[in-house]
């Protein structure tokens, strides 16, 4: 039986939900469907979860090295000239350290907070692997933030906590 024009164009119905075009703003697939309000979350069908953070350096074994004294992280698993802290089933975030010919410009959009139980003794320790102050600190009833820069320069920060609650916010505090 030939295959009429309509017959070969059809498509199984997952390829036919991802043709249709979604209306600004909304993800892929949930066209027609009914959209949250403000208060709801979106919620996704796909399970996203949390693999780690690659941080790019030109010297990815000395980058690494400080990273791994200063949170106290074995490196795991890797590929050649790349070096990961950590693995994926690992309760915290793996720490993917990424080889990259162009030394680092300007201030990172992300960056990394670091919790220390006494900032001064945070500060020395960093200080001791080969990382610097940059100056910016930040004191307030939550804590104290101290920005400081690794190795190549990324900056992170120091972040102490004086509420133990561990609801209570410190973000206020770590905005740098």
């Amino acid at each position: 039986m030939p295959v009429s024009r309509s017959m070969s164009r059809r498509t199984s119905p997952t390829a036919r939900v991802r043709s249709r075009s979604p209306i600004r703003g909304e993800p892929p697939g949930t066209s027609g469907r009914a959209r949250p309000t403000t208060d709801q979350a979106t919620v996704f069908a796909m399970a996203n979860r949390w693999s780690g953070i690659t941080i790019d350096c030109q010297d990815v074994q000395r980058v690494a090295a400080f990273w791994s004294a200063l949170l106290d992280r074995a490196p795991g698993p890797t590929e050649p000239g790349w070096v990961y802290l950590g693995t994926r089933p690992d309760t915290l975030p793996r720490l993917v350290f990424q080889p990259v010919a162009d030394p680092k410009i300007g201030k990172n959009r992300l960056h990394l907070d670091v919790e220390v139980d006494d900032i001064d003794t945070g500060i020395d320790e960093v200080q001791q692997l080969g990382g610097s102050v940059t100056g910016e600190r930040h004191d307030n009833d939550e804590g104290v933030v101290v920005v400081m820069r690794d190795v190549e320069g990324n900056e992170f920060c120091l972040v102490q906590i004086y509420d133990t609650d561990a609801d209570a916010p410190y973000s206020r505090a770590a905005r740098s």
